[in-house]
């Protein structure tokens, strides 16, 4: 309910409810118009809460007072909103001009707060009572004991909450130490749990220690959901095996040109999801359209023409030069890439990307989706792409995967 602005002289009450808010307008203007408007909308209030009209007009609110849980006062007041103890207003700063007429005041029983300016509110801060009564028939109320704090004020910016979080993330969120191929034996077995991912299509990549043109893999042959460390093989330029025994999966020869290119790529997963290839099967950009889609906002790019099988040369300078410097794209008619500074990231990203499609293509059938503010999204994906939630996403869909179980048959 929008509130209704009477005069300097009015004071706007608020309920405050579980299942939602109710707010009613007491007001301490002469006008006519005014106070119609005013009592319309403290109509709107329950009838045990709101007690009578002429409450709001001809006598001091002490019952609204001592049953809402909140008094607000307008910023030009310059007050700001503080909450009720035991239905006692606790305010410091409660006029912007000196009312008129004392039986028209708007200081009713109020109790101020021997606490530091900036923060009324304070933990443990001791009140006392000033009984400013409208009338001498007025009863004073009596004053309650500190009650625990349940807000704060002024209100904290959101810089205040994000460095916080990020230090007791990085305090209490404990990443297990793995070797490089257990993390992508891990990889592989979650992107199959979360992608449904058939065949030997799904690939994943690292760099390996020894420098460039050198990475590890899955060999070839062996499934995602069936991965295990001692199927990771290191491979150099031209695909020739290093350490391990099998071979690669010809179509990772692409990865080279991508970590050649990207001195900031560390790990590439690439598969064909369900979603993904919906998608990329309609020759759609995605479109970051809601909150968990934003690790993509301007790092999605979009290759909107087929090159054809990929495990030739060609096909890794294309898929290079559309991925550009982003961390993720869609392959039309073909399927997904997610390049990361680690396994961890890149496998993140994949899930997030089938996530994102399948949102996308879900959101179409009741329209067009719609892009989600700019600023917000670069905001929110910088956020949600952190190290603490990359890596505990990481191992929470792990763990749902099961671990290494044996292969059913």
């Amino acid at each position: 309910m929008t509130p209704v602005r009477l005069s300097c002289t009015w004071v706007e009450v608020g309920r405050y409810a579980k299942r939602g808010s109710e707010a009613a307008f007491i007001g301490f203007s002469s006008g006519a118009s005014e106070k119609t408007e005013a009592l319309a909308g403290f109509a709107r209030l329950p009838s045990h809460v709101r007690g009578t009209p002429q409450l709001a007009f001809d006598k001091p609110p002490l019952v609204l007072l001592e049953t809402l849980d909140w008094l607000v006062v307008p910023a030009t007041m310059n007050c700001a909103r503080y909450p009720l103890r035991d239905g006692i207003l606790a305010i410091r700063k409660y006029v912007h001009e000196p009312p008129v007429s004392r039986s028209r005041s708007i200081l009713i029983n109020f109790i101020h707060l021997d606490a530091d300016e900036s923060h009324p509110l304070q933990k443990d801060t001791e009140m006392t009572t000033t009984a400013m009564a409208l009338s001498a028939t007025t009863a004073p109320v009596k004053a309650a004991a500190p009650a625990p704090k349940i807000g704060f004020e002024p209100l904290r910016p959101k810089e205040y909450f994000d460095k916080r979080s990020t230090e007791e993330m990085k305090k209490n969120l404990k990443i297990p130490e793995r070797s490089l191929q257990e993390i992508m034996a891990c990889a592989c077995r979650l992107i199959s749990s979360k992608q449904e991912d058939a065949g030997m299509t799904g690939q994943i990549s690292a760099r390996s220690e020894r420098g460039d043109g050198f990475y590890w893999t899955l060999r070839f042959g062996i499934g995602l959901d069936e991965a295990n460390p001692e199927d990771m093989i290191e491979v150099d330029g031209d695909l020739n095996i290093v350490t391990g025994d099998g071979m690669a999966n010809p179509a990772t020869r692409f990865h080279l040109w991508v970590y050649s290119s990207r001195p900031d790529v560390h790990s590439i997963i690439h598969t064909h999801s369900p979603w993904v290839q919906a998608l990329a099967a309609a020759e759609q950009p995605l479109v970051v359209s809601q909150m968990d889609m934003t690790p993509f906002y301007d790092n999605c790019a979009f290759l909107g023409k087929w090159p054809g099988l990929p495990i030739a040369d060609d096909e890794g300078v294309i898929i290079t030069g559309a991925l550009g410097n982003k961390n993720s794209i869609i392959l039309a008619n073909h399927g997904m890439l997610t390049a990361g500074k680690n396994v961890r990231e890149s496998t993140y990203l994949a899930v997030l990307l089938e996530r994102a499609c399948r949102i996308q293509l879900r959101a179409a059938a009741y329209g067009p989706p719609r892009p989600v503010n700019g600023a917000l999204a670069k905001e929110a994906g910088a956020y949600l792409l952190r190290d603490s939630i990359v890596n505990s996403s990481f191992e929470y869909w792990y763990r749902q995967s099961n671990g290494f179980a044996p292969l059913s048959i």
